[in-house]
């Protein structure tokens, strides 16, 4: 007997394949745990396209933001992207992307490179969240925030150059009406020289302004008198925009977020290419800062990784700043506020004093803090006491009233007030195995200012313009006002060429320094840095001294091998401490 066999109708398997796929997929079964931007989002009914790679007419923007809300709301913990490229068109607020509350979420990209087309905006930020992890990724700016022009004449007399455009670069015209959020500019354009593809010799940062007309270039001073006679024609100079707010990744009041595995080719002055603000316990682990490889960018972004602190320590590891316009790396403390009037002898009124303090970055300390009220004009401490309550912050810019422990002086009125809890400054922030090469004509390697128990150890340096590593208490608008240096340790790292280029007498003390300025530009008088060591590293070359201790109660210069410091001078080392 024939034995017959029953067949599915081709359409049917077709419909059963599909379901079984999605069932492995997605696992109707059990909650998903990843969301892929590029295949689910149509789906899933998040958005009529999916985020698909190497379209550059689709604005990836909106399909990313629209993908996290849904993993957030149904509680998927990845979000992933395909390899490819991906291209951000639009804008909301002052970012490309911005997404919040992603707590216990991981970002995914896979290796994909973003293209932002706003320069002065930043890429995508990640706000207020918890153990949040963004990685794997490239991100690019397209139009680049910075031209290269060749120079073809110089006019010292009226501080000019006349230019050609490099080939694959724009007129500097492009960015005549080129703006921000809320219609804001750069706040200033700078120039860098490179002759031979190195800063030219005897050049330093300068300034030139908008609007670009025709084809001559005008120069100002930065800091220090233009130099405009130590051009020469064929030299290229580099035209970028400074303005802050470009990071293409940036972590706003994160707490225990990691951001790795990202590599950056530009960003617009004043950016960075990962930059955290009120940063709490997260880690930044190879983030790498470089111009585009198979180009002939002459620089790379302003700073390769910027942590502002809001709590216990950042960790910076395994890292690269290469080509950088400024500071690689750098870590920055707050103070709380400027004290604007007392209302009786226990309560004070404060509000920010720059736009990098607790108060204007909508922050608080606790009730229960000690604190210390410092004055800006020369570092003079004038009083300290205990907050016991506060109210509400009020107008804006924010006013907060505090009341305190204790009577306090008048004299306190004017100063600015910090917290003196390590926990709120930092304390257990690191820099470590990470790299700064081949600087621009400014700046240094690593920046710390305003930390606690923090440590800069087994990293290498190789050509900075200014500092290798900088420990330092500005209270200076610019600057901002920070608190004071305390436990800082700096040791087992190789810096290979510093201070090579003359800028500014505060920036060029050495290789390794710590320094204060008061806000008329001095030294202080006093040494409200404490317990800085110095301790096991390797200096050559330093075109100052090896080592710079200012301000300093407390610590030691120890166990550093020092090679031809002060270019030919005899001192390794020197100390700047008043009592």
């Amino acid at each position: 007997m024939a034995l017959t066999k029953r067949l599915r109708p081709p359409s049917a398997c077709i419909l059963f394949v599909a379901i079984w796929i999605a069932c492995l997929r997605h696992d109707f079964g059990a909650q998903a745990t990843t969301l892929n931007l590029s295949q689910d989002l149509v789906a899933l009914g998040i958005a009529g396209s999916n985020m698909v790679p190497n379209q550059p007419a689709l604005d990836a923007g909106p399909l990313f933001m629209a993908g996290v809300a849904y993993a957030k709301s149904h509680g998927i913990t990845t979000v992933a992207t395909d390899p490819g490229t991906y291209y951000f068109l639009s804008t909301v607020d002052n970012t490309h992307v911005m997404v919040a509350g992603i707590h216990n979420m991981t970002i995914d990209f896979h290796g994909a490179s973003l293209i932002f087309t706003h320069p002065l905006y930043y890429g995508l930020v990640v706000h207020s969240s918890t153990n949040a992890t963004v990685q794997n990724l490239t991100a690019d700016f397209r139009p680049l925030p910075f031209t290269q022009l060749r120079v073809v004449a110089v006019d010292v007399p009226n501080s000019q150059v006349q230019y050609t455009v490099e080939p694959g670069y724009q007129h500097p015209s492009a960015f005549n009406s080129l703006t921000g959020w809320r219609g804001e500019g750069p706040h200033s354009i700078e120039v860098l020289v490179f002759r031979n593809n190195q800063p030219a010799f005897g050049t330093r940062r300068m300034l030139t302004t908008r609007p670009f007309i025709g084809d001559r270039l005008a120069l100002m001073s930065f800091t220090a008198p233009a130099t405009v006679d130590a051009i020469r024609t064929g030299d290229i100079a580099v035209v970028r925009l400074r303005a802050f707010g470009s990071d293409p990744v940036n972590a706003n009041h994160c707490t225990g977020c990691t951001l790795r595995n990202i590599t950056v080719y530009s960003t617009a002055s004043g950016g960075a290419a990962v930059g955290m603000i009120s940063s709490r316990s997260s880690v930044l682990e190879r983030v790498y800062l470089m111009p585009k490889p198979g180009t002939d960018r002459l620089i790379s972004a302003t700073s390769a990784i910027y942590v502002g602190v809001g709590g216990l320590g950042t960790q910076i590891r395994l890292s690269r700043g290469i080509r950088t316009t400024d500071d690689a790396f750098w870590f920055y403390g707050r103070v709380v506020g400027s004290v604007q009037s007392q209302p009786n002898s226990t309560s004070l009124v404060l509000s920010p004093a720059s736009a990098w303090t607790v108060l204007g970055d909508g922050d608080s300390v606790p009730n229960g803090s000690p604190v210390t009220f410092q004055r800006a004009s020369d570092g003079v401490v004038v009083g300290s006491a205990v907050i016991v309550s506060q109210s509400a912050p009020t107008l804006s810019p924010p006013q907060v009233t505090y009341v305190f422990d204790r009577v306090l002086p008048g004299a306190v009125v004017g100063t600015v007030m910090y917290s003196t809890d390590v926990t709120f400054n930092g304390a257990n922030s690191l820099i470590e195995r990470s790299t700064v090469q081949n600087q621009s004509t400014c700046c240094g390697g690593v920046y710390v200012t305003g930390l606690a128990n923090t440590a800069v150890r087994g990293n290498y340096i190789n050509r900075t313009a200014f500092h290798g590593v900088f420990g330092v208490q500005p209270m200076t608008e610019g600057g901002p006002p920070v608190p004071p240096l305390v436990n800082f340790t700096v040791s087992n790292n190789v810096i290979d060429g510093t201070n090579r280029t003359s800028d500014w007498w505060w920036f060029q003390m050495g290789a390794i320094q710590t320094e204060t300025l008061t806000s008329g530009f001095t030294l202080f008088a006093g040494s409200p840095f404490s317990n800085i060591n110095v301790t096991n590293n390797f200096i050559a070359d330093a075109g100052r001294s090896g080592v710079w201790l200012g301000n300093t109660t407390g610590g030691s210069v120890t166990g550093n091998y020092i090679l031809a410091p002060n270019s030919g001078r005899s001192s390794g080392w020197c100390c700047h401490r008043r009592q």
